[in-house]
């Protein structure tokens, strides 16, 4: 684990101990159930159809893998940005 840590850039390193893991594991399992769900629902259309099942559940996880990429970048984005500026 130590050397995971040690691979991560700095400034993730110091936002680290702000990442709230009731948040995390509910939205890593539900993406994973989600990408399940959408290939189960699909699969046989796309089979009956001659299109290769998988494709459609690769482009689902690639989606998924994309809005993860989003909201690490909002997660590591400084905190003042968010914060109302009165003129």
């Amino acid at each position: 684990m130590q050397s995971i840590i040690n691979w991560l850039p700095q400034k993730l390193k110091r936002r680290l101990p702000d990442l709230d893991l009731w948040v995390v594991f509910p939205y890593v399992l539900l993406s994973i159930f989600g990408i399940i769900m959408v290939y189960s629902a699909s699969a046989d259309y796309y089979i009956q159809n001659g299109i290769s099942a998988k494709s459609y559940l690769l482009k689902q996880a690639v989606w998924v893998a994309v809005g993860f990429v989003i909201t690490l970048l909002v997660f590591l984005m400084n905190k003042k940005f968010f914060e109302i500026r009165k003129f």
